[in-house]
């Protein structure tokens, strides 16, 4: 049962985005950075655009990645990841509650992201579709 929830817990929130936001299903893929088992990539369709970042390590990675964003914009993980891997509660929090990272001088600073782990980040609430 603790491996199920384990598991459970963010392929469903993972599940929710996907229904939920049209770029996740039908955008097109992007490479943005890749290196040492860190990589990330964006998801583009039409006006939306995600940007995901995936830890395929065995270790916590501080990171700081490179992006397209301008300097001073500010995203938010749609999957919640408040302990750097996903927070399975993330669908019960508003997006204000989500946690945030701001674009400076090119990069987007993580501090630690667990092992395994990703990031989905939208700019602002932006994507969030009913």
């Amino acid at each position: 049962d603790d491996w199920n929830s384990e598991v459970r817990a963010p392929l469903l929130r993972l599940i929710e985005l996907r229904h939920e936001l049209e770029v996740l299903r039908r955008g097109s893929t992007r490479m943005g950075f890749a290196n040492d088992r860190i990589c990330s990539y964006y998801r583009e369709l039409v006006e939306e655009r995600m940007f995901v970042v995936l830890n395929n390590s065995a270790v916590t990675r501080d990171l700081a990645i490179p992006c397209d964003y301008p300097d001073g914009t500010v995203l938010t993980d749609l999957l919640g990841s408040e302990d750097r891997g996903v927070h399975e509660h993330a669908s019960d929090l508003e997006p204000g509650d989500l946690p945030r990272y701001t674009v400076r001088g090119g990069l987007i600073e993580f501090g630690a992201l667990a092992p395994h782990a990703a990031l989905i980040l939208a700019h602002g609430a932006a994507g969030r579709s009913a």
